[in-house]
């Protein structure tokens, strides 16, 4: 009975089987009604320390089916005379008369214990109807008790005990094997949508990157004739409007650059890797971006090592990913303030790092900051025009070029990026 109570088995459908109620049965058979009631006391206060909450388990699942026992085996010796377990009709009236008061009494001790403790029951109690389907295992057990006495019926009781660990094993493998199944369906329909969304996504921003190129080359070629043919005091307020749109063409067609730039990064490409020299393109870039600091009366400093030559790599990633820490350490230092680029080498990787004294980052913006479109919420971030997809770009291009980047950084304090890439990638 121990192990029917603990192995009671749960169907999927929520029928709950349990052989629990056919060994008290047999005890009070066999030795006499009492023996019945402390075979189901003592298994369900066993039960109950093994299951659950060991000591709710014990207090109220022992008694519960003492109790169960005791009212089925009282009904039955009130109606029968007796617990008659023979292969007849009264046989088997008296072992579904049984089956039925024990469940029953079970059961409404459990909506009993549900009800005083607020929560649901350890032991729900079986389904009646699915219960009364085990009559004729009792029956059985009673023929074999008829014919080998008592040790064919412990060996029978064995038998049983050990098929209904089997089935209630069996159950559960089904049921996890049922959930797995569902689980994995869901996952493969959430993937699924997912890849479509993602290419969406991709097909419409390549979609609205290309188009935005050809009509904004358009303007600006305009733009760029209007700006040369306003050079008349009268027409300064026509001048501004001019350079207006210029600026933000620009910046759009900057964006629509970059947009296309992770798409075609993004997709897995190739990466053509020729011999580069990175200190005459970060002299090239110095020259191109001093104009840009002396407007802002800044400092900006490049300290090549001597040990530095040439690299297997993307020149036009190489120039992009300095490019973008450059532009960035400049906007966002203030006037006055300072912009040092280092390049370094040594037998296994080069070393670029851009550093400034500018405005800094939070360590809330640092854990966002290579996340495409992203702008900090400070106002002195918000105060310089962005588009959120350079150091996105960054990131993607050095990890596409088998390296890493670091970030330092303190609020008021200044930044320093280092990007670390091997000097001879590995071929993949």
């Amino acid at each position: 009975m121990l192990a029917a109570e603990v192995f009671t088995v749960d169907f999927p459908d929520r029928k709950r089987i349990s052989g629990g109620y056919i060994f008290p049965l047999l005890a009070s058979v066999v030795v006499s009604p009492p023996a019945g009631v402390i075979a189901a006391g003592s298994a369900g206060f066993v039960a109950g320390l093994v299951r659950g909450e060991r000591r709710r388990g014990a207090l109220v699942h022992g008694p519960r089916l003492a109790l169960a026992a005791a009212a089925a085996a009282s009904t039955d010796v009130l109606v029968f005379s007796g617990i008659p377990l023979e292969l007849s009709l009264r046989g088997a009236l008296a072992v579904l008369l049984y089956a039925a008061v024990y469940t029953v009494v079970a059961w409404v001790f459990g909506r009993v214990e549900e009800a005083i403790a607020q929560k649901r029951a350890l032991y729900p109690s079986v389904d009646v109807l699915t219960n009364l389907l085990l009559v004729p295992l009792p029956l059985a057990l009673g023929v074999i008790y008829e014919r080998t006495s008592l040790n064919g019926l412990l060996l029978a009781c064995l038998a049983l005990a050990l098929l209904l660990i089997v089935v209630q094993a069996y159950v559960n493998l089904a049921t996890l094997h049922s959930e797995l199944r569902q689980a994995y369906s869901r996952l493969a329909d959430q993937e699924q949508r997912l890849e479509q969304a993602l290419k969406i996504n991709r097909e419409m921003s390549q979609v609205v990157s290309h188009d935005l190129r050809g009509p904004l080359t358009s303007v600006m070629g305009y733009t760029e004739l209007l700006h040369a043919s306003l050079g008349k005091p009268e027409t300064e307020k026509q001048l501004r409007y001019v350079e207006s749109i210029e600026g933000n063409s620009r910046r759009i067609l900057s964006m629509a650059d970059k947009l296309l730039d992770l798409h075609r990064l993004e997709e897995g490409g190739e990466v053509e890797l020729a011999p580069v020299d990175p200190a005459t393109i970060l002299r090239q870039l110095e020259e191109d971006t001093r104009v840009l600091a002396e407007q802002k009366r800044i400092g900006l400093e490049l300290d090549v090592a001597p040990e530095v030559s040439s690299v297997e790599s993307s020149e036009w990633m190489l120039r992009e990913i300095a490019d973008n820490l450059v532009s960035n350490a400049i906007k966002y230092t203030h006037e006055e303030g300072r912009v040092v680029v280092r390049l370094r080498a040594d037998a296994q990787e080069l070393l670029l790092e851009v550093e400034d004294n500018g405005i800094g980052m939070s360590a809330a913006d640092q854990a966002r900051l290579f996340t495409k479109f992203f702008r900090s919420g400070s106002e002195e971030v918000q105060k310089v025009r962005g588009t959120g997809l350079g150091l996105a770009l960054t990131k993607t291009m050095i990890e596409r070029l088998q390296g890493r980047i670091e970030v330092w950084s303190q609020v008021g304090q200044g930044s320093r990026f280092s990007v670390h890439l091997p000097l001879r990638p590995a071929a993949r």
